[in-house]
């Protein structure tokens, strides 16, 4: 008589997806491994050279009249001093102070400006921004009284007023 062993194999029923993750799992890593060498090839590379930047010239902030320029300065009457500031810079500047530097008649011979003008003499703090390639107005209060005895020659005038600034880019 001969004995007859039979073996019989079960499995769980999720045996055949366990299965199925870890193939995709290392099937996956090693799509990645291979991969990364690629990526690193592709991406590798020596070189090298140099590069430069350079900057700009600042352009100078200018003050110019108001225009048109206000006509009513008479003997006795105090006027401010209205101006425009000019900033050709690609940037924005703050126009911190303003110091008068010197002033006069257009007919100095006639109506000598020092002699029939109280002029207030700063510096004049401002903190005027005026942005990039652009312009802005600007006044000192009380800035210029014609003096009670002032010249008869002075009549139809204009005074100029001369200035430099100081400011911070902004």
């Amino acid at each position: 008589m001969a004995l007859r062993i039979s073996i019989v194999r079960t499995e769980s029923p999720d045996a055949p997806n366990r299965r199925r993750r870890w193939t995709v799992a290392a099937a996956t890593a090693a799509v990645v491994v291979l991969m990364s060498g690629v990526s690193y090839a592709w991406w590798s590379a020596t070189g090298t050279g140099s590069a430069a930047v350079g900057s700009i010239n600042a352009q100078i902030v200018t003050v110019t009249s108001s225009s048109p320029v206000i006509s009513d300065l008479y003997p006795g009457k105090v006027d401010p001093l209205s101006f425009v500031l000019t900033n050709p810079n690609p940037y924005n500047v703050k126009v911190v102070t303003l110091t008068l530097t010197s002033y006069a008649s257009n007919n100095e011979s006639t109506c000598p400006a020092a002699a029939n003008l109280a002029v207030l003499n700063g510096p004049f703090t401002l903190n005027v921004q005026v942005n990039a390639n652009s312009t802005a107005n600007a006044s000192i209060a009380n800035m210029v009284t014609m003096n009670t005895g002032a010249l008869d020659a002075c009549q139809g005038k204009t005074f100029t007023f001369n200035f430099t600034l100081s400011g911070t880019q902004v």
